[in-house]
């Protein structure tokens, strides 16, 4: 499944995932984040889900775009 990332660049599931374990995330905090269980997570992230339902992979995509959105307004307000 992929999501629109925005400016012409899609993800799809597992590189949201990935970006979110990347940026510190555990599965835990995703799964909790995403109100799934944590082997739900484990299963995307292995391949053995290979189609998630879109409700699971919006949650993962919000969480994303918060954790984007929490990083700008930290850098902008490290710059002033």
């Amino acid at each position: 499944m992929v999501l629109h990332k925005g400016r012409g660049k899609d993800m799809d599931i597992k590189e949201m995932l990935r970006a979110l374990l990347r940026a510190g995330y555990t599965e835990e905090a995703i799964a909790k984040g995403a109100k799934v269980h944590q082997s739900t997570i484990s299963r995307i992230l292995s391949g053995k889900i290979r189609q998630p339902k879109y409700a699971v992979a919006c949650k993962v995509q919000a969480l994303v775009l918060s954790e984007n959105k929490f990083k700008s307004s930290r850098l902008s307000n490290t710059i002033l």
